[in-house]
């Protein structure tokens, strides 16, 4: 190149710079208008980043940087009708690419197939099997798909731009996240997983990576590149290997050659939740092979023993999602929704659990009372407490928490009952799980007493 001759890109370069934020529009124009007068002038104009450096708005360094992210671009593919503005990050598949759809002007993402494996056929009927099953796709908790072509030898698929982060990356700079939050994350999948059975499709990679949170709390299930279709389109490797991420692949699917179904999906959503909920994933270890060993053979580990904020309600619920048998776990993302839902109106923002919940209902009861009511009532209540120790403390405190619980926990006992009549074809473990909730949840109570009962009529088969 001669000394005169214009860099490459420079018609892009302005624009990008103010892009970046390392220019404003109005220093821009101001270079622009600089080189236009040389022009007139007959002069050669000087290039447009020489301008930026002699006026003083940007650095050599800068300069460098701005060229850089142009050659770049000049590597990014072209795809017609669309405009490619940035590289979102880059996978095993492909890279995802933040880009402008000309056509109607909105801002898209498109995931393009890696070169190396444009002559494989299976990654491109994988690749081909997510855009597929994301077209099969219309809900908000699941990423929606746009476009899906080839160009230049390339193929892509545009989805939704979603203006937000992973779970996984969220995870990594705040640590555990509180239960309120792993709770509706946990409801909204549920949902994303429910509309994806009713299409006949299992995603067989949940995990915290393939979870995007919009700014306003939305979460939206994504990258369906190992989903399979119940009527057998799939495009997974071959028959007998493992499909999926060891930190929160399920027993099946660790053994390789078992089919996947729904219920493999709540399994790797419970251990999801736990690695939301806890800071860790449930299994680790040296190697793929040793942490999916661990899924198949050791039981789920205690979430309230790596962080007691763990509500025991919601670790009972994870447990449930990641039994080893696919029968022992809830039967469907509905039964699951139905769980999470009575656990979400037992949380509150505050993170207190059942127990300041409770407390609020008993406080906001209270400030409704009249102030005459209210101190006579105060009054009696201390008799009561004296009587009970000046009679040598009879009645326990689990004996006085048991008597406020019993309406609710007959109630419980009651929710539990009426799903084993209404589900015979449940597992014994499935039902045995529900009654012991109440047991759990309500110590001490008659409806805790039957609860048990009942469980050993079931083990001994009356």
């Amino acid at each position: 190149m001669s000394p005169t001759a214009e860099p490459p890109n420079e018609r892009q370069f302005g624009p990008l710079a103010v892009e970046l934020g390392l220019l404003t529009q109005a220093q821009h124009e101001d270079a622009v208008g600089i080189q236009s007068q040389l022009r007139e002038l007959g002069v050669l104009p000087r290039p447009i980043p020489e301008i930026c450096i002699e006026k003083g708005y940007l650095t050599r360094e800068q300069v460098a940087g701005v060229e850089i992210r142009l050659r770049q671009k000049d590597e990014w593919p072209k795809i017609p009708g669309y405009e490619i503005l940035d590289r979102l990050g880059r996978g095993g598949m492909g890279t995802v690419y933040k880009a402008r759809q000309v056509s109607l002007d909105r801002t898209v993402a498109i995931k393009v197939l890696a070169p190396r494996l444009e002559g494989d056929e299976v990654f491109i009927g994988r690749f081909m099997t997510e855009a597929k099953a994301v077209a099969r796709l219309n809900h908000k908790n699941v990423i929606a798909g746009i476009d899906v072509g080839e160009a230049a030898g390339r193929h892509f698929f545009v989805m939704e731009y979603v203006d937000g982060e992973t779970t996984s990356r969220r995870l990594s700079r705040e640590g555990p996240l509180p239960e309120e939050d792993v709770i509706s994350i946990g409801i909204q999948m549920a949902k994303a997983l429910s509309h994806a059975a009713e299409h006949g499709l299992v995603h067989r990679d949940v995990k915290p990576q393939n979870i995007m949170i919009t700014g306003r709390g939305v979460a939206k299930l994504c990258d369906l590149g190992l989903a399979k279709y119940d009527e057998g389109m799939t495009a997974t490797p071959a028959s007998g290997r493992s499909v999926g991420t060891p930190y929160y692949i399920s027993p099946e699917q660790a053994k390789g050659g078992e089919f996947a179904d729904i219920r493999s999906d709540i399994y790797s959503l419970g251990a999801t939740l736990f690695h939301l909920a806890t800071g860790e994933p449930p299994f680790g270890g040296a190697s793929a092979l040793v942490i999916m060993t661990k899924q198949m053979t050791e039981p789920t580990p205690s979430a309230r023993k790596i962080n007691p904020r763990v509500s025991r309600d919601l670790e009972q619920i994870l447990v449930r999602m990641m039994e080893k048998q696919k029968e022992d776990r809830q039967q469907s993302p509905d039964e699951l929704l139905e769980d999470l839902r009575q656990l979400e109106g037992r949380v509150t923002p505050s993170a207190g659990g059942v127990r300041r919940r409770r407390a609020k209902r008993r406080a906001a009861s209270r400030s409704s009372i009249p102030p005459g009511v209210f101190i006579a009532a105060i009054g009696i209540v201390l008799l009561v407490v004296f009587a009970i120790i000046m009679g040598g403390g009879s009645g326990s405190q689990t004996d006085r928490r048991a008597s406020t619980w019993q309406p609710e926990a007959d109630r419980a006992l009651r929710g539990a009952t009426e799903w084993i009549e209404s589900n015979p074809e449940q597992a014994p473990a499935a039902k045995a799980h529900r009654l012991q909730r109440v047991i759990d949840s309500f110590p001490g109570t008659s409806a805790a007493e039957r609860a048990g009962e009942a469980i050993q009529r079931m083990q001994s088969g009356r």
